[in-house]
């Protein structure tokens, strides 16, 4: 469908037919009708980086925003448990099919922090509210490497 403004009825039906048909007589526009159809999605995907997914992920131990090492309560009466997403290769994994002359890439294990009763570890004080550094997802981060310049000599 195409708005045209500033048409008198006639003209501006004779405009929108012109728009369906694409003979516009002003060569510096060019309408096109996109659709689904004629758009093709790839034969096949390959992910950039491997992940692993925990269903039931229930941590023992976690960091707390502060960086310390902190119990999280597991029992019957509180049970802190999610969904995580992690990078399969924790170190430096470069990321699959980026062009390593253009790119420099890793696969990097983004942390969110989430609500949990924490206490210090080892101790035996009843467990506080908190937050705790989890894993939630895992992307390819891309850095542009610097351009070289040739000259002939």
């Amino acid at each position: 469908m195409y708005e045209i403004y500033g048409f008198s009825s006639s003209s501006r039906q004779k405009s929108l037919s012109q728009a369906d048909s694409g003979a516009i007589d002003d060569p510096t526009i060019r309408v096109m009708k996109k659709s689904a159809a004629s758009v093709k999605s790839l034969p096949h995907y390959e992910d950039v980086c491997g992940i692993v997914i925990q269903n039931q992920f229930s941590p023992v131990v976690a960091f707390e925003k502060n960086g310390s090492l902190v119990e999280v309560q597991q029992d019957s009466h509180r049970n802190f448990f999610m969904t995580s997403v992690e990078c399969e290769k924790q170190t430096n994994h470069e990321c699959h099919g980026i062009d390593n002359s253009m790119y420099s890439s890793e696969c990097v294990t983004v942390y969110e922090y989430r609500r949990a009763y924490v206490r210090a570890v080892g101790a035996k004080t009843n467990f506080v509210d908190g937050f705790i550094k989890v894993p939630v997802t895992c992307q390819c981060r891309l850095r542009r490497k610097g351009v070289r310049m040739l000259v002939n000599t």
